[in-house]
């Protein structure tokens, strides 16, 4: 776990390659392409520059949560922390793979940055409601609002509704967390949909957590304790396997994009090389 971090890290701090790519990269030619189609000094490349830079956010966050992960790895401690974790990791991970799907074009990409951008607005302006500010308060100092979302969708010609309760900016949908997490699961585990709808149980079902966490002590000591046996460490062997999958599978789809090859050769050998040690990690269920 610690040397994959290691590599995504790696990626995730490529300064020069997210904000200057190379040319004959994917995202060098998206941006010399959009810089070709937005001449005006007024925009830019920022139109193009939204989704990389989300996606970086979301990749860091992915490091960031899986240097936690690695901190609750104990068999004498509870899963339901790890599968919390876990179910961050896959959220954060899963928004850069959706931004920097490589079968998409640099406006689909756009339309993906700007419609998670009002969504996130959206939200935030929820939040701010709650606070009850006083009439000279500024609700921008807590997030941005959805008005100056909007604002950019218009100014580079696109437009945002909701159809059916799902957010739409142009024509690409807002997806929810199971088929945005199970996008990238897809490529790690066979039901693509079911571990993070399970991570999601644990998380808001909190007596799921508990329940197979924790069992009755002997009558010598009464009481409760930690599950003994192999179920706690199989799930935690689960957790670990996604999250690992989740770094490497992610990574290596920025360096890609970022046209990363040396990054992009070592992240494919290391995955053999993980999948053979989780492989041979893996507990018994006997």
């Amino acid at each position: 776990l610690n040397a994959t971090i290691t590599k995504a890290r790696q990626v995730a701090n490529a300064e020069g390659s997210w904000d200057t790519p190379l040319a004959d990269s994917q995202a060098g030619k998206e941006m010399a392409a959009e810089e070709a189609r937005r001449p005006e000094a007024s925009t830019g490349s920022w139109p193009w520059l939204l989704a990389p830079m989300i996606a970086r956010w979301g990749l860091q966050a992915t490091v960031e949560e899986a240097g936690g992960f690695s901190s609750v790895l104990a068999p004498d401690r509870p899963s339901n922390s790890a599968d919390v974790l876990c179910r961050g990791v896959l959220e954060a991970s899963s928004l850069a793979w959706w931004l920097l799907d490589p079968e998409i074009d640099a406006q689909t990409r756009l339309a993906r940055s700007l419609v998670y951008r009002l969504h996130s607005a959206e939200q935030t302006q929820g939040a701010i409601k709650a606070l009850g500010l006083e009439p000279e308060d500024n609700p921008a100092e807590y997030g941005e609002l959805a008005e100056a979302v909007r604002q950019d969708i218009a100014s580079v010609g696109l437009t945002s509704e909701r159809r059916n309760g799902v957010l739409f900016c142009g024509r690409e949908p807002l997806p929810s967390y199971t088929k945005r997490a199970g996008s990238l699961v897809a490529k790690i585990w066979p039901q693509e949909k079911l571990p993070y709808s399970v991570l999601s149980a644990v998380a808001h079902a909190e007596l799921l957590g508990l329940q197979r966490n924790l069992v009755d002590s002997d009558q010598s000591s009464p009481g409760l304790q930690i599950r003994p046996g192999p179920a706690t460490g199989m799930w935690l062997w689960q957790d670990t396997y996604l999250v690992i999958g989740a770094l490497m599978f992610t990574s290596e789809r920025a360096a890609a994009f970022l046209g990363l090859r040396d990054q992009v050769a070592a992240l494919q050998t290391w995955m053999q090389e993980s999948q053979r040690r989780l492989v041979e990690l893996r507990p018994s269920q006997e």
